[in-house]
């Protein structure tokens, strides 16, 4: 009991009276209680000394419990600012649509939303980034809904959805971009229809075009050698960016699971990581004679210098020990890369398709790639055939006497 006390001397102390909405009277009063328990002590046992202890607790017993419930209180009210800055901040993020804003979306839709993106966040264990795009697309859809169409998310219908795609279109959003609103429109009515919202689904047999897509730039394996070849400098900052470029490129990570590796995702001794990529899924892939010995330097030399007083479980940090953005490893690439004397553009997904594209051509199986990559469809790799299809047809013409 004298420990609780103590602890709420010290936290009344701390913050003192009128953080909590304590007046001298109590704090005396809880003050002179302990000093009374401690005089007891010396009190005669002759002297009524039981009566004494049991109206002495009892009186301890009411200073507590006031004491409790004003902490109790003050802890509610920082639970309630807490709550009440997230639902500011939730509200501040308006995204808008020509000259309309979101604030025009009933709420009744707005919880349907939410719904939905609580079901990809624990239930599909979509990233963060994809629950971005698809609440930025969703929203742009519902308020598309409410104020061109003069409708709610329960009563849209197949015109309705058209007519945002083509609203899309005009404002001259490219192919992929209103096929992936497309996508998220899809999946939220399938949800809405699921959970009972909707009698039946509207984009049932919709088809669209995707477009066409750009084959993914790659670099060629000499312009790769001499990016990773090329001195980053001195110091751990360098030594750390020479063995994340040399990582990326052995492994063909996406920079977002490069910048979000653990320490302990290393298994030096075998050399391979376990990546995680989108939807939380994990991959074994080795790394490499090279990036290990890299990895290895940058281990024994660099993070603890990075990392200082700090606590991170992160493998690549900054000066501040906190982990790399994605995009200052953008920023340190391209910086890189200039110096090595490649001036077209460069960007960390141009060294994950060069990784792919050297296997295959180097006759490694599609499969094989595709389990690296961690693409969850084989069509998703099948890209980087054409590319070195291309690559072939090409040779062939400049090389081959009859080309």
């Amino acid at each position: 009991m004298s420990c609780l006390f103590q602890w709420m001397f010290f936290l009344l102390g701390f913050f003192g009276f009128d953080e909590f909405g304590v007046d001298e009277r109590l704090w005396n009063g809880l003050r002179k209680g302990r000093g009374s328990e401690q005089d007891n002590a010396h009190h005669d046992a002759d002297k009524n000394r039981d009566h004494r202890r049991n109206e002495h607790r009892q009186g301890m017993s009411r200073h507590y419990t006031v004491g409790v419930k004003i902490l109790s209180r003050r802890f509610q009210r920082l639970v309630s600012v807490v709550s009440a800055s997230e639902e500011i901040d939730k509200f501040r993020k308006v995204i808008t649509m020509g000259s309309m804003s979101l604030s025009d979306i009933p709420q009744e839709q707005d919880g349907h939303l939410d719904r939905y993106l609580h079901h990809l966040l624990v239930e599909r264990g979509c990233s963060s980034h994809t629950i971005d795009s698809y609440n930025r697309d969703l929203r742009r859809f519902l308020n598309f809904l409410a104020t061109v169409r003069g409708k709610c998310f329960t009563h849209a219908d197949r015109e309705d959805i058209l007519g945002f795609l083509e609203a899309l279109r005009e404002r001259g959003l490219s192919a992929p971009t209103i096929a992936r609103c497309m996508t998220a429109i899809r999946g939220f009515v399938r949800f809405a229809v699921a959970q009972g919202v909707l009698a039946a689904d509207p984009t049932f047999n919709l088809q669209i075009s995707p477009g066409r897509h750009a084959l993914p730039t790659f670099l060629s394996m000499e312009e790769v050698c001499q990016l990773l070849n090329i001195s980053k400098g001195m110091g751990p900052v360098a030594e750390r960016d020479d063995a994340m470029i040399e990582l990326l490129y052995a492994t063909g990570m996406r920079v977002s699971e490069l910048v979000t590796l653990e320490q302990l995702a290393l298994n030096l001794e075998l050399g391979y990581l376990i990546a995680t990529g989108k939807g939380s899924k994990q991959r074994v892939i080795p790394m490499g004679e090279v990036a290990l010995e890299k990895v290895k330097g940058y281990l024994e030399r660099a993070r603890p210098h990075l990392l200082g007083t700090a606590r991170s479980g992160l493998l690549f940090l900054t000066r501040q020990g906190r982990g790399v953005t994605r995009q200052a490893f953008w920023r340190l690439l391209r910086r890189h890369a200039k110096a090595a004397g490649i001036h077209r553009p460069i960007w960390p997904h141009a060294i994950r398709h060069s990784f792919a594209t050297h296997l295959l051509a180097g006759g490694a199986d599609l499969r094989i790639v595709q389990s690296l990559l961690g693409h969850a469809d084989i069509s998703t790799t099948q890209v980087y055939t054409h590319i070195e299809r291309g690559h072939l047809k090409h040779l062939h013409r400049t090389l081959h006497p009859r080309g």
